[in-house]
């Protein structure tokens, strides 16, 4: 599966690191950590943790996805 990095960077732009972190059962940091490698160009974040973020924003484990 190919991951929509601009999308994803995008919607997590917007979002609370506080409630997502909540959500995924991790740190803000580790959110945190992912976003700058993302801004960065680098996807350092897995498959499943998109799906579930994807749940989290708009109810569809494919959204992230092309």
């Amino acid at each position: 599966m190919k991951v929509d990095k601009k999308k994803l960077k995008d919607k997590l732009e917007k979002i609370s690191f506080s409630d997502l972190a909540k959500y995924l059962g991790v740190t803000r940091a580790n959110i945190y950590y992912h976003y700058y490698n993302l801004k960065q160009g680098k996807l350092t974040l897995k498959l499943d943790v998109i799906k579930k973020i994807s749940i989290y924003l708009v109810d569809r484990e494919d959204f992230f996805f092309d």
